[in-house]
């Protein structure tokens, strides 16, 4: 943690005056948990200046200072933090506290981007969790997406066809990291009558995310 947090900092610490040290460290996490993104998409622009707080200006100027400065990689159209570790440290540290409870960041996220950045932000989301599970990280049973698959599930329930398949596909994005909660939403998506599908108790999480 020290080590990647002080290269965070020499990374920033080369950003030009141009932009604000709260507005970069803001995208830094904003840009770990959905990468790689599109900063070219109109929508992408309009969340995530919402979510941060700024203005379309502001938020375009970090952008290219922070990928003047090599914070982030261009690959085609995306941007993504490079290296990849400092990425899943910067997110970590963003939906956990020291203590290994989670933040509300993760929520937060998800409720801002998720229709602009379905498949990439769940994924990256359910990769910590799952990562921080099989690594008995201190906190590591709170499982971070439990939240989000009852948020999932709720719609998933009442939503029609069309967005049923785009639930389901970003579900699959995920399977390989939680199975468990991932067959589960297949399952309410097929009959999401109401008790068809019991809800898990607590007890049950660590075995479906296994």
């Amino acid at each position: 943690r020290a080590v990647l947090d002080a290269f965070s900092d020499a990374l920033l610490g080369q950003l030009g005056a141009r932009a604000s040290d709260r507005i970069c460290g803001d995208l830094l996490r904003l840009a770990a948990a959905v990468g790689p993104f599109r900063p070219d998409l109109a929508s992408f622009r309009d969340a995530a200046s919402a979510f941060l707080d700024v203005r379309r200006e502001e938020l375009q100027v970090a952008l290219d200072e922070m990928e003047k400065a090599g914070v982030f990689l261009r690959r085609g159209r995306t941007l993504r933090i490079t290296p990849d570790v400092l990425a899943d440290h910067v997110l970590e540290e963003a939906c956990f506290a020291h203590d290994g409870t989670p933040t509300d960041y993760a929520l937060r996220v998800h409720a801002s981007l998720s229709t602009v950045a379905p498949g990439a932000l769940l994924r990256n989301l359910a990769e910590l969790d799952w990562r921080r599970y099989r690594s008995g990280a201190s906190g590591a049973g709170e499982h971070l997406l439990r939240g989000i698959w009852k948020e999932m599930e709720v719609e998933l329930r009442s939503a029609g066809a069309a967005r049923k398949i785009e639930l389901i596909r970003e579900v699959a994005a995920v399977a390989y990291y939680q199975p468990g909660p991932a067959l589960r939403l297949v399952r309410i998506a097929l009959d999401p009558s109401p008790g068809t599908v019991r809800e898990a108790q607590a007890s049950e999480w660590p075995a479906l995310l296994r």
